[in-house]
């Protein structure tokens, strides 16, 4: 059983879209941030945070794939308002892609320890041919990415409305939504697999 994350108030969630070009797979790509006080939170942060992501990795994603756009949910939960922004942006490193269900993982890093002060989301669309046969990115390509990582932070930090990437937690844990401190990419890709039950 999934337990629903909580948005509190001054806070959002967003889910990046992203899907094969021509059609087929979507995938979201979850965060969350802080707002900075704004009294009516809006369409001006759920754009900068889509155009902070899609920036930030455009560069590194194959052209196989293309970016939707966000769905981005504001607190407090359930009754927060949603704001969709649509975008249709392809990658733009031009070698051939690994298939859909593999990506790029990123860990969420924070300054407290324990499960639920961690988080990851994974990013899809890496090239294929500077994948090594043992799953791991090419030395550039892994600091490509950690540099989109970094770049997605940096600029979602400094965009209007935003104060600071976070992780939300569900009703379980008590407390505010904790500060992200890093994004992590990871060299070994990762594979996203449905569960069969």
């Amino acid at each position: 059983m999934q337990v629903a994350q909580v948005i509190p108030d001054g806070y959002a969630a967003v889910a990046h879209k992203m899907s094969l070009v021509g059609g087929g797979r979507t995938a979201l790509v979850t965060d969350a941030f802080k707002l900075t006080g704004a009294t009516f939170p809006g369409i001006v942060s759920a754009d900068a945070i889509t155009d902070a992501f899609i920036n930030a990795y455009k560069p590194v994603v194959t052209n196989s794939w293309r970016f939707l756009g966000a769905i981005v949910r504001f607190g407090p939960s359930p009754t927060g308002p949603t704001f969709e922004t649509g975008r249709s942006v392809v990658g733009l490193d031009p070698n051939s892609s690994v298939t859909a269900n593999t990506a790029v993982l990123v860990q969420k890093r924070t300054a407290l320890g324990g499960r639920s002060n961690r988080g990851r989301f994974f990013v899809p669309g890496p090239p294929e041919t500077l994948i090594g046969a043992d799953g791991v990115l090419a030395a550039g390509t892994a600091t490509a990415w950690q540099n989109a990582a970094n770049n997605y932070k940096s600029a979602a930090e400094v965009a209007p409305e935003i104060d600071f990437l976070v992780i939300l937690h569900d009703a379980t844990v008590v407390g505010v939504p904790t500060p992200v401190t890093a994004l992590t990419s990871q060299s070994l890709v990762g594979t996203q697999r449905r569960r069969l039950r």
